[in-house]
């Protein structure tokens, strides 16, 4: 009884990965693909950085089926208070909504997602320049982070949809 159990536990559990395909099987679909993505910002800072993180990781333009528009938004909240009431620790938080366009006659929206990451960094009172180095790699950090994800999201996007760009 007990070999029979287990048997039917590992078939089980053979049969269930029988759909499994990885996520990069077709890895020359999504180089096409994102060959043929062009960015767009909302012009300022912080989306300027982000779209040059994620061009970092692009293939070279050459022609422009898509198009992903990026916004993206910074606020700090104070994590942090001493006994004494002052505000120690801060936190930078990076917002992005994304979409993204596919160019046909005209640019059709066929991807819209929001991506979010935190960064936190601490406030020395008597050494100002320090706070400000440690703001400036925490809002470093969140674009690094942010643009990884919104290349990890449009991967997936592509793998889960029907291929028909050509």
């Amino acid at each position: 009884m007990y070999t029979f159990v287990k048997v039917v536990l590992i078939s089980i559990f053979f049969i269930s990965c029988s759909d499994y395909r990885p996520l990069y099987e077709n890895s020359s679909k999504y180089k096409s693909v994102f060959e043929n993505l062009v960015i767009k910002t909302d012009k300022s800072r912080t989306s300027e950085n982000i779209k040059k993180e994620i061009v970092r990781m692009l293939p070279k333009n050459s022609d422009v089926k898509y198009i992903l528009l990026l916004n993206a938004y910074n606020s700090t909240s104070s994590t942090v208070n001493n006994f004494d009431g002052k505000i120690s620790g801060y936190e930078i938080k990076t917002e992005v909504k994304a979409a993204l366009y596919r160019r046909d006659n005209y640019d059709k929206l066929i991807y819209n997602f929001e991506e979010k990451v935190y960064a936190p960094y601490f406030l020395k009172s008597d050494q100002v320049l320090s706070t400000l180095s440690s703001r400036n790699k925490a809002k470093d950090l969140n674009e690094k982070n942010i643009a990884k994800k919104i290349y990890n999201s449009l991967t997936i996007y592509f793998a889960e949809e029907p291929f028909n760009a050509n």
